[in-house]
């Protein structure tokens, strides 16, 4: 749910042979943007792997553990942790946009914030992740600096050519300080 940004009515019904710990992969037969395999961090698949397999079902049934439990009674599971929580007002969908978020936080493009919610398209993604300025921020930095050092090797290779061809009378001009004033060009 949560951790891998599943949605929660999916969960419930997630079969064991559907989980290969061993790839880190788990199989959405029903999913809404059609049958997919999901990719799991290592947190996920130790958690997993500690999960027992009395029931063919990840979250089986606690009357019958050859049924999935039901999506009602994982909402009123959770209904009650929120009250002892107490979180009020936190849905089991808000992990997904929490995810969603956080991968976003985590510098990934929108491609891959939408293959791990598994979307259909990009604007479904664009609805989950919170803008953050930060990312695009460190990319411009990252970008900028890079620009800078070609445009100052482009200089230095320039005053060099000029030496090499000129020698002696090649004379170096003072750096500006400051900024022109303005109106004058």
């Amino acid at each position: 749910m949560g951790r891998p940004g599943r949605r929660t009515r999916r969960a419930p019904g997630l079969r064991w042979e559907d989980v290969d710990l061993e790839q880190g992969l788990l199989r959405i037969r029903d999913g809404k943007a059609g049958a997919r395999v999901h990719p799991v961090g290592s947190t996920t698949v130790a958690f997993l792997s500690e999960r027992p397999r009395t029931s063919p079902w990840f979250l089986p049934a606690a009357s019958d553990p050859e049924e999935p439990l039901s999506a009602s009674t994982l909402e009123h599971a959770w209904t009650r942790i929120r009250a002892r929580a107490g979180l009020p007002d936190v849905r089991l969908h808000d992990l997904r946009h929490t995810v969603g978020t956080y991968v976003g936080q985590a510098g990934a493009n929108a491609f891959l914030v939408r293959d791990k919610l598994g979307h259909k398209t990009l604007a479904m993604t664009g609805r989950y992740v919170n803008r953050d300025a930060r990312p695009l921020r460190d990319l411009s930095d990252r970008v900028e600096s890079r620009v800078m050092g070609a445009l100052k090797a482009g200089a230095d290779q320039a005053a060099e050519e000029a030496i090499a061809a000129f020698g002696d009378n090649v004379v170096a001009l003072p750096k500006r300080r400051g900024r022109r004033p303005a109106g004058r060009v």
